[in-house]
């Protein structure tokens, strides 16, 4: 049981030391936060700065 646990360690030591897969995993946070954002930035301007009516939308 040892040894699994060792095994364990060292495949999570081989990859944080792997640039290709620190770099893959800052890349996809950064995806997953500009989208984030970009929501956040639609619902807030959405909420703040309401669609006015004008005499075109009532026909």
């Amino acid at each position: 049981m040892d040894q699994t646990l060792f095994q364990k360690d060292i495949w999570q030591d081989e990859f944080w030391d792997n640039p290709w897969d620190l770099a893959g995993l800052i890349v996809i946070g950064l995806f997953i936060a500009t989208v984030l954002f970009f929501i956040l930035f639609a619902v807030t301007f959405g909420l703040f700065f309401p669609k006015d009516s004008t005499e075109g939308d009532q026909q």
